[in-house]
């Protein structure tokens, strides 16, 4: 096993989203996730820091606003932080969508966390001094 932890700290935009991405595939496989594995953690990536920046942080003045992503390991799993400043707010905490509704009668939102929650293993949410964190956790297989 290569590096046990790597971390990032990226600007909140939409043009920064696929480096979090590309950094959070790049440490993983270096940890020795599969290729499902790291599939599923890109996903689950992409749509927690866009919600970061689509909702955390006011569009008119992103220049102090940023987004740090961490990936370690320990002996059978790869776990993802995401930490930022924004407002608090726990995504984990809305109602579950129902994936059994017709889709003519579903609900706008909440589809992206849905999905993140069956991609990893386990999900938490904490704010602590000020900060967002949410941990994942992907079990190498």
């Amino acid at each position: 096993m290569a590096s046990s932890k790597s971390a990032i700290r990226i600007p909140a935009t939409m043009e920064q989203v696929r480096q979090a991405v590309l950094f959070v595939a790049t440490a993983a496989q270096r940890m020795g996730m599969g290729d499902d594995g790291i599939h599923q953690l890109q996903i689950a990536v992409e749509e927690l820091v866009t919600n970061i920046v689509e909702h955390g942080y006011p569009p008119q003045d992103t220049s102090f606003a940023f987004i740090d992503v961490e990936v370690r390991r320990d002996d059978t799993q790869v776990i993802v932080t995401i930490a930022d400043d924004a407002p608090s707010y726990n995504p984990l905490d809305n109602p579950e969508p129902d994936p059994e509704t017709p889709l003519e009668k579903r609900e706008k939102g909440g589809w992206g966390v849905y999905f993140v929650k069956q991609y990893v293993d386990a999900i938490s949410y904490t704010a602590t001094a000020g900060r967002n964190q949410i941990v994942m956790a992907k079990y190498i297989k």
